[in-house]
């Protein structure tokens, strides 16, 4: 038997506000790819700290595309003030829209994020492809923890 996976896509929009409730500012993401049991990181910066943020949630099943992160091999490193993350597509295929998002903590805090697309051919791993990219928090800090978020589809 094999696995069976629902995957989804997930929108969100954000809306924040002042202490008096008035918006400020407004940000959208998406994740266009997630498969059962895979972590997927949402994220936006405003200009400013609100009071206060509403978020709107939408999910659908994707039936355009699957996770193919279960053909992904991430590794990750320390390398002074940033993190080298070398990702290796090990499937048959090439993988589109390979997304790396670098959480960056210091004392238990998020200090910054930082993403790119790892790819070698216009958006796309190519099979047994390896790339490897740089992350580092911006504005440059000292950090003492990080976390590797991926997502891939095929």
């Amino acid at each position: 038997l094999g696995r069976l996976y629902e995957v989804m896509q997930e929108n969100k929009n954000s809306i924040a506000k002042d202490a008096a409730g008035n918006s400020i500012g407004a940000k959208s993401d998406s994740a266009l790819v997630v498969g059962s049991g895979e972590t997927v990181v949402l994220e936006h910066i405003f200009d400013s700290v609100p009071a206060k943020t509403t978020y709107t949630l939408k999910t659908k099943k994707e039936t355009d595309f699957k996770s193919a992160n279960d053909d992904l091999k991430i590794d990750s490193s320390k390398a002074g003030n940033k993190v080298l993350v070398t990702a290796t597509n090990l499937g048959n295929y090439d993988m589109e829209t390979v997304k790396a998002t670098v959480f960056f903590f210091k004392n238990g805090k998020v200090i910054g994020s930082d993403y790119k697309y790892l790819d070698d051919n216009s958006y796309k791993l190519s099979a047994g492809g390896t790339v490897t990219e740089e992350f580092e928090p911006f504005p440059e800090k000292e950090f003492d923890k990080y976390e590797v978020y991926v997502e891939a589809r095929k």
